[in-house]
């Protein structure tokens, strides 16, 4: 039993960042991350080493938001980069690149709306780090 405890702690310890990573970006539109909408401005990104946590933070405003963005996958491009979708003037935050990790964010509840009413979302909105 504790060896199968230990398998599974260490499996779930490598799927997370090894250290921390952290990108700076430069969002020219208001956007919505989760339920809560975030205005323009500059923003840095940051992977607490062993965390499932994404915090994301306005350098402009002082306001941090949390996301449960857990690396889904490894990035072998190394590219850092913000994936938004959009729908109309409205940008909803989906994936975020930082270095060797790829995190796809939880869709909300008004883009879930959105997509139910067929209302067509327009290419993704991709932006690089500055």
């Amino acid at each position: 039993m504790k060896k199968l405890l230990l398998t599974v702690l260490a499996t779930a310890a490598l799927s997370l960042p090894l250290c921390a990573q952290t990108a700076k970006f430069s969002v020219p539109f208001e956007f919505a991350i989760g339920s809560t909408t975030a205005p323009a401005g500059q923003y840095e990104m940051k992977y607490e080493a062993g965390s499932a946590a994404l915090k994301v933070e306005s350098i402009d405003q002082g306001a941090a938001y949390f996301v449960n963005a857990r690396p889904q996958s490894q990035n072998s491009s190394g590219e850092y980069k913000l994936v938004f979708n959009a729908y109309g003037s409205q940008y909803f935050l989906s994936q975020i690149w930082i270095g060797a990790s790829k995190s796809n964010v939880p869709m909300s509840r008004v883009e879930r709306e959105l997509q139910k009413s067929k209302v067509t979302a327009s290419q993704p909105v991709v932006l690089a780090m500055r």
